[in-house]
């Protein structure tokens, strides 16, 4: 139930989540590493369609999503004080990005939460946005982070909406994000 509850939240209102449960036969005395049971994820992302094995129908935006919804329950279950999400935005974009940035928000306010993201949708709600660059320094991969003020942020948004294309208007756009997601 909550994982249908959580689904519905991200653009997967009409999917089917169930958890199949098969007794491995026992062999021995004791229980294998996996335990005595075989369980695995049955998923439907469609109306009319049968639930059949999640590792075989997902596509990646449908189990990235999925995945948060598990997190975001595992959370509130395991009082965790912080969650990590890297690159939580596979195989998503529009509405369905939108839903996740939402999730992400409303689990920022019980939670710190880490997000590595690409999408603008997302990467606008941060209440403290960094930018994250890799470059190669003495013939090794450095990494480093910088905290983006207001007009840096801006500028991100704008590059993570148009590259190396950024213009008037994917600048609008980009304070157009951050407008509303001060309102």
């Amino acid at each position: 139930k909550a994982i249908r509850k959580e689904l519905g939240t991200l653009s997967l209102g009409t999917a089917e989540f169930k958890v199949q449960c098969e007794q491995v036969e026992k062999q021995r005395e004791e229980p294998y590493p996996a335990g005595w049971d075989r369980v695995e994820f049955m998923f439907s992302a469609n109306p009319g369609e049968p639930v059949k094995p999640l590792s075989k129908i997902a596509s990646g935006g449908e189990l990235s999503r999925l995945l948060l919804g598990l997190k975001c329950i595992l959370a509130r279950r395991d009082q965790v004080e912080t969650v990590i999400f890297d690159e939580v935005d596979a195989g998503i974009g529009g509405h369905a990005a939108e839903d996740k940035a939402n999730k992400i928000k409303q689990l920022s306010e019980h939670y710190q939460v880490l997000c590595i993201t690409h999408l603008p949708q997302i990467a606008s709600k941060a209440d403290e946005p960094f930018k994250v660059n890799k470059f190669l320094k003495n013939k090794r991969t450095t990494t480093e982070m910088t905290l983006l003020d207001d007009d840096n942020r801006i500028d991100e948004l704008a590059r993570m909406l148009a590259g190396n294309s950024v213009n008037d208007e994917t600048i609008a756009f980009a304070k157009g994000l951050l407008k509303k997601e001060k309102e």
